[in-house]
This record gives C-alpha cells, sequence and structure tokens, in this order.
C-alpha cells in the first residue's frame, strides 16, 4: 500500500469513528470497533489522534459484567462551526460546539434590496460579535442562502439579484477554513434528518414555504443534492386545483397556492410593519386573527393547508417517500393547521400521514447550517494540527 493511500485511509478512518460519536452520542471504544469493522490496535491509534487534536475527550466510566468501560464523547471546549443564515429581510448566524451545544447567536436586519457588498458587511459585523462571545476556534462556515446554486451565482428576484457572484464573500468570511453552501430547504433538510423523529425514515424530503417553496431531500440522513429532474422546482408542480395563474406563466402551480402572498391576499386586511422576518410575523398575525373568528383569514389557511397536501401527495407518489417535514410560515399558523394537512395527506394516500415535527422548527435552516459547516471543518482531521 502506497504512502498516500495509508494516509487516505487513515483520514477516512478519523472521520468514520468522529462521525459516529457526533451522530450517536458517547461510545466505548469495543462499540466502535464493532461498528466500524476495525481491529483493537487500529482502533486504539485512531483514539490516540483524535484525543490529541482535543476533539475527542474521555467521559465517565460505565460499570460491566467485567472490567467497567470508558466512552468516549465530543470535546466541547475547543473547537465550534459557524452557521448563517441568509434570509430576505434578515441575516442570523450561530456558533456550535462539537458536542451540539448552542455557543452564540447573534443576528440583523439587512436592507430590502441589498447588494452583495452590504450583505458581506452584515455578516462580518455578526461574525465580529460571534467571536466576541467564544473562545473556541471556528474549524467551519456553513452558509444557508434563499436560492439554490449560491455557490456558482445568486439569482433572487425579490433583492433584484441575477447570477450575482458571492463566492468571494464566503471565501472572505471563511478566512481560509473550509465551507459549505446550501440553500434554505437543503439545510433544513439536513438538520431535520438527523433528529430522532426522522431516526427511521430513510427517503425524507423537507419543503420550505415563504415567498416561494423549494425542497430537498435526505437519503439515510444524508443530504441529497442531485434532486430527479423530473422533480422541477416544487413550486411550479400542478396541483389540479383551480387554475390560478402562477409568475412564471402557467396556471395552477404549487407557488399560486402556497406562498405567503397567497396568503396574505386572502387576508388583506390583516398587516404587520416592516422589518425583520416579516414574512413569519405575518403568518402569526393571520393565525391570531383566524383564532379571533376572522372568517377571512380562517378560509385563507385552510386553503393553503389544502395546497400544502397536494404537493406532499404528489411528491409521496413520485418517489416514495417515508418523511417529509415542512418550514418556513406553515410553521407559525399553529398546530391546528399541521393538524388539517397531517388529516388531508393521510385521506388522499389511505395511509398514516408521512409528516414529521421536529423540534428545531424554524431553526432547522440555522443548525443544518451549522452542521454543514462542521462537516466541511471535519472532512480532514488531522488538517487541524496546523
Amino acid at each position: 500500500m502506497t504512502a498516500h493511500r495509508t494516509a487516505d485511509l487513515r483520514r477516512q478512518n478519523l472521520v468514520r469513528v468522529l462521525s459516529s460519536i457526533l451522530s450517536k452520542g458517547p461510545s466505548s471504544r469495543a462499540e466502535l470497533a464493532a461498528e466500524l469493522g476495525l481491529s483493537r490496535a487500529a482502533l486504539t491509534a485512531i483514539v490516540g489522534d483524535l484525543l490529541e487534536l482535543d476533539l475527542l475527550r474521555e467521559g465517565g466510566s460505565v460499570a460491566s459484567r467485567g472490567r467497567p468501560f470508558t466512552l468516549l464523547e465530543a470535546s466541547p471546549d475547543r473547537y465550534a462551526s459557524l452557521g448563517i443564515d441568509v434570509r430576505i429581510d434578515r441575516v442570523e448566524l450561530m456558533a456550535l460546539g462539537l458536542d451540539g451545544t448552542e455557543l452564540a447567536r447573534a443576528a440583523c436586519s439587512v436592507p430590502p434590496e441589498p447588494t452583495p457588498l452590504e450583505l458581506e458587511q452584515a455578516m462580518g459585523d455578526l461574525l465580529v460579535e460571534i467571536r466576541a462571545e467564544i473562545h473556541h476556534e471556528l474549524i467551519g462556515f456553513g452558509f444557508a442562502m434563499p436560492a439554490r446554486r449560491a455557490d456558482l451565482g445568486m439569482s433572487h428576484p425579490i433583492w433584484g439579484w441575477r447570477d450575482v457572484p458571492v463566492q468571494n464573500s464566503f471565501r472572505q468570511l471563511a478566512a481560509g477554513r473550509p465551507y459549505a453552501v446550501l440553500d434554505l430547504a437543503e439545510a433544513a433538510c439536513l438538520a431535520n434528518s438527523r433528529q430522532p423523529q426522522l431516526r427511521d425514515a430513510s427517503r425524507a424530503v423537507h419543503l420550505q414555504i415563504g415567498a416561494g417553496a423549494t425542497m430537498a431531500r435526505a437519503i439515510d440522513g444524508r443530504i441529497n443534492l442531485d434532486l430527479p429532474a423530473r422533480w422541477g422546482e416544487p413550486g411550479h408542480v400542478p396541483l389540479g386545483l383551480e387554475d390560478r395563474p402562477c409568475s412564471c406563466g402557467r396556471t395552477g402551480c404549487a407557488h399560486a397556492f402556497v406562498s405567503i402572498d397567497t396568503l396574505a391576499s386572502a387576508a388583506p386586511h390583516v398587516t404587520v410593519p416592516s422589518g425583520p422576518n416579516r414574512i413569519t410575523r405575518l403568518a402569526t398575525a393571520i393565525a391570531a386573527a383566524a383564532a379571533a373568528g376572522d372568517r377571512r383569514a380562517a378560509e385563507g389557511i385552510s386553503h393553503v393547508a389544502v395546497a400544502v397536501s397536494r404537493l406532499v401527495v404528489i411528491l409521496v407518489e413520485l418517489d416514495g417517500l417515508d418523511a417529509v417535514t415542512l418550514g418556513g410560515y406553515p410553521l407559525f399558523l399553529g398546530p391546528d393547521f399541521l393538524d388539517l394537512v397531517d388529516r388531508l395527506v393521510s385521506e388522499r394516500l389511505r395511509a398514516p400521514s408521512p409528516i414529521r415535527r421536529t423540534t428545531l422548527r424554524d431553526d432547522a435552516v440555522l443548525t443544518g447550517a451549522s452542521l454543514i459547516a462542521r462537516d466541511a471543518g471535519l472532512a480532514d482531521p488531522a488538517a487541524l494540527r496546523a
């Protein structure tokens, strides 16, 4: 075996051992060896490296029939990853310890149509705040952006951006550290797929609904960036409802029924001030109006529930999904809305609804950005010696 091959195999095993503990929690050496098929000697060497790098530490001892054994756990004291969640009206950053503990968070609003420089400045200012709160070394950066292919060139009609190169901004903020870029749905999908509620799901999809609808798929807990071409954009899937015009020029698309603008048009008398989180604040206000007996608000929410349930059913039947999570403003329409969507999906599928609810809620995007940052930063653990 060549020296290059040996080094590559060692790097892979470092990642495998570390990933197992990060995903499953504290483990004994015997459990790791059995799970990963490593010899005791190989595991001892790998664990020694991870302890030396301060990526792992020895935790408490567990009694057994024979000799007590020590558990290995993620070390929380030295390293952190940074997630960056960019929405149309705000930016939020979160530093996450290796053990999954939230270390610091900072947020600010952005102008209605920010320039790339203004967006970079907002992220940079928040990064300064985060660094002032933690002593950890940031090993990776994860960007969740409100558009696909944001790593190559970002287009956003609300901002007036078209193929705006943002790669330099990412590199500038990461300052030589590894980084990864996802869209909002991909980040939320990654985070939700690692939650206990989806542990048994092999094929999961996350639907992110706001100004439009985007989706991402996870297979066996790993984000799948190559969606089948037949899926297209979920916002333009025909739902088989009325021929309502869509911004794409066709009629009957999901976007025309599930966007926040559609819900707002059903209850135009319900308004909120402009500013950060306007979409979620508007959804909350419409839900409150419906709960207070506002018929138009209640009907608008009901129509969105029908459309969302139709979209979920189409996706499930198209790709044999066993779990679906929802994100965006529907999470702020209250539990009755989610219960209604569940019931409609179940009735149409004639089976239990595959919709799962995790505790992350709207934090799924920021958590997913932090997790992809951690994955990027730990792709080569030995590089942390530099």
